[in-house]
């Protein structure tokens, strides 16, 4: 009997225990409904593509885009006749076209939130947010562009302008559209300095360095150095080696105002000049030795 009644104290203890924990279990989530909702509600909700038109954006129909951060410099980026610009500087055509071809590829989902009063919880309080401006003969288009997505390759973005405000916060796959978005001006800008061949190239002269030399090409396509009164023949990997530097030679970053005004006043420079057929000069290059 005895066995018996702790096995039944037992058992109603188990039971009450289960059913505090299902008690607490209901409250917690009752209590943070308001905060999780916005998260899980995209599971709900119906896939609406064609509410941002955010894919109709292309290099083709877009004039002009800015980007901007409360605290950063503005990033302006201009379609001119020769190419794009950024900033008054000459763009990267390969950011340019790595940035509307992401964009063509984006995947829209779905709505995670419509209360605007936990829009700070996907990165759109004011310290935090992006925005992303297209113009087009159309007019402009604003979005807004939060964080990073619960899957690493996707992020919140929004409409600003209404009434497209009133659809809330979308996720979208595609992160490296908002890589490029946030990314400083200096990644934007050019950074191909001179981008050439052996094919086009006929003699290069290396001057005002310790060790000056020319490189020449003889008719059957070898390549020789000339230094210290000295010509010796290259052998293929040696030429292909000094070519790859070229093809393309890209900076590493860009000088500030400071180090440019530096740069410009030192007497401790190299110049390399590129020719072509009929001695015609195809770059000339100028070296700061630190």
């Amino acid at each position: 009997l005895t066995s018996l009644y702790l096995s039944l104290a037992d058992y109603m203890s188990k039971k009450n225990l289960r059913n505090l924990f299902l008690i607490f279990t209901m409250l917690l989530i009752a209590s943070t409904f308001s905060w999780w909702k916005s998260y899980v509600v995209f599971l709900l909700r119906p896939l609406t593509k064609d509410a941002l038109h955010l894919l109709s954006f292309t290099v083709e129909n877009v004039q002009q885009f800015t980007i901007q951060k409360e605290g950063e410099t503005a990033r302006i980026l201009v379609k001119r006749k020769q190419g794009w610009e950024v900033n008054g500087f000459n763009a990267s055509k390969k950011e340019i076209a790595d940035f509307f071809g992401a964009l063509k590829r984006l995947e829209i989902g779905t709505v995670v939130s419509k209360n605007a009063e936990n829009y700070e919880h996907f990165g759109f309080g004011p310290q935090e947010v992006y925005l992303l401006t297209f113009f087009t003969k159309k007019g402009t288009t604003t979005f807004l562009v939060g964080s990073i997505g619960i899957d690493p390759n996707s992020f919140y973005i929004r409409k600003r302008d209404p009434p497209m405000d009133a659809i809330g916060v979308f996720t979208v796959s595609g992160g490296v559209v908002r890589e490029k978005i946030v990314q400083d001006i200096s990644r934007w800008r050019d950074r191909v300095i001179v981008d050439i061949t052996p094919e086009i190239v006929e003699r290069i002269e290396v001057a005002s360095v310790p060790q000056p030399f020319v490189l020449t090409k003889a008719g059957n396509g070898t390549w020789s150095v000339k230094m210290s009164g000295t010509t010796t023949v290259l052998d293929m990997n040696a030429t292909n080696q000094f070519f790859t530097a070229f093809h393309p030679l890209e900076a590493s970053a860009f000088l500030d105002a400071s180090e440019e005004k530096k740069f410009k006043a030192t007497a401790n420079k190299g110049t390399i000049r590129i020719y072509g057929k009929n001695q015609q000069i195809i770059a000339s290059l100028l070296l700061f030795k630190n």
